[in-house]
C-alpha cells in the first residue's frame, strides 16, 4: 500500500518537473506561459513554507502561481490560502494565482473560497481553484 506521504512527495516532484501540465489542469482555457520557478519560497509571517510557487506570463502580465497539496480538507485551509496569497503578493509585488490539489477523496463539496462577511453581506471574498484526485 502506498502512503499518502509518499504520494504527496511524488506529486511535488511532478509539480516541479511538469509545472506546465499542472497549469493546464488548473486553467484549461487560459493561455499561460511558465517563465520560471521560485525555489524554497518562505513567507515572512510566522515562518511558513508553501508547497510551490512558479512564475507565469499571461497576456504580457507576470504572475505567481501558488500550488498547495493537501491530504484532506481542514477548516483553516481557505483562510491559509488567502493569507499565503496576500503574503506572496506583498513579498514579490506580483499578482498571485492560488490553487489547491487534494489527495484524498471526499464526497462532500470542498470549499474553494475564504469569505469575510459584514452585516450578513460579503465584504471580501478570495476564491481559488480546487482539484481533486
Amino acid at each position: 500500500m502506498v502512503s499518502f506521504n509518499t504520494f504527496d512527495r511524488v506529486l511535488k516532484v511532478m509539480a516541479r518537473n511538469y509545472a506546465d501540465q499542472f497549469l493546464q489542469l488548473v486553467f484549461p482555457n487560459v493561455a499561460v506561459k511558465l517563465i520560471g520557478t521560485l525555489e524554497n519560497v518562505e513567507i515572512a509571517l510566522p515562518e511558513e513554507r508553501v508547497d510551490f510557487v512558479h512564475r507565469l506570463l499571461c497576456a504580457g502580465q507576470e504572475y505567481l502561481f501558488h500550488l498547495e497539496f493537501q491530504l484532506q480538507h481542514r477548516d483553516d485551509i481557505p483562510r491559509r490560502q488567502f493569507l499565503y496569497s496576500a503574503a506572496l503578493t506583498r513579498q514579490f509585488d506580483l499578482p498571485v494565482v492560488t490553487a489547491v490539489l487534494y489527495l484524498k477523496r471526499r464526497i462532500a463539496p470542498i470549499p474553494n473560497e475564504y469569505v469575510v462577511q459584514l452585516g450578513g453581506k460579503v465584504a471580501n471574498c478570495f476564491t481559488y481553484p480546487v482539484l481533486k484526485l
